[in-house]
C-alpha cells in the first residue's frame, strides 16, 4: 500500500468516525489531494464506493474525475479503471459524478455508495444538501465536503 502525505489538519478525516467531515481551507491546502487519496486507499483496501458531487457540474470535466485519476497514475495503484464518467476497481463501479444544481432530487436514486464527497461544498443550495443528507443510508456511511466557505450566511455555513 503506498504511503501517503495527510497534512495534521486533515487527519481526523482518517482517523475518525463521523457522518459529516468537513476540510475547509484556501487554493493548494491540499485538502482536494487529500481527500481523492483517502477515497481512493479506502476503495481499494475495504471496498468503499464514493459519489463525488459538486453543485454546478456542466460536465465530467469540471467533477474530481481528473485529480482521481491523476493520483491512481502518482500513487501506482493497482485495479483502478480510470473512464470518462466513471471509475472501476476490478471490473465494479468505484466512483461515480455527478453535479447537483440541476437535479438535486435525483441523488435519491444513488444506492450502494458508503461516501459521498462534495467539492467546492461552499456553492451547495439549501435544496441540495436536503436532497444529499438523507440519501446517503449505509450503516457507517460518511459526507464529505471540502470548502472554501464565502460567508457564514451561505447555506453551506449554515449546514
Amino acid at each position: 500500500m503506498p504511503e501517503i502525505y495527510i497534512p495534521k489538519k486533515l487527519l481526523p478525516f482518517h482517523t475518525k468516525k463521523k457522518r459529516f467531515k468537513i476540510a475547509i481551507g484556501g487554493r493548494g491546502s491540499g485538502k482536494s489531494m487529500t481527500i481523492a487519496d483517502l477515497c481512493l486507499l479506502a476503495a481499494q483496501t475495504q471496498g468503499i464506493k464514493t459519489a463525488c458531487f459538486r453543485e454546478y457540474q456542466n460536465s465530467i470535466d469540471d467533477s474530481v474525475l481528473a485529480l482521481l485519476t491523476e493520483e491512481v497514475r502518482r500513487l501506482g495503484l493497482q485495479g483502478f479503471d480510470c473512464q470518462n464518467t466513471k471509475i472501476m476497481l476490478n471490473g465494479e463501479d468505484a466512483f461515480k459524478f455527478r453535479g447537483l444544481a440541476r437535479n438535486p432530487e435525483g441523488v435519491k436514486s444513488m444506492h450502494g455508495f458508503k461516501r459521498f464527497w462534495v467539492e467546492e461544498a461552499q456553492t451547495m443550495s439549501f435544496n441540495s444538501i436536503k436532497a444529499l443528507t438523507p440519501t446517503l443510508r449505509e450503516s457507517d456511511s460518511e459526507i464529505w465536503m471540502s470548502a472554501n466557505p464565502l460567508s457564514s450566511a451561505d447555506p453551506f455555513s449554515q449546514r
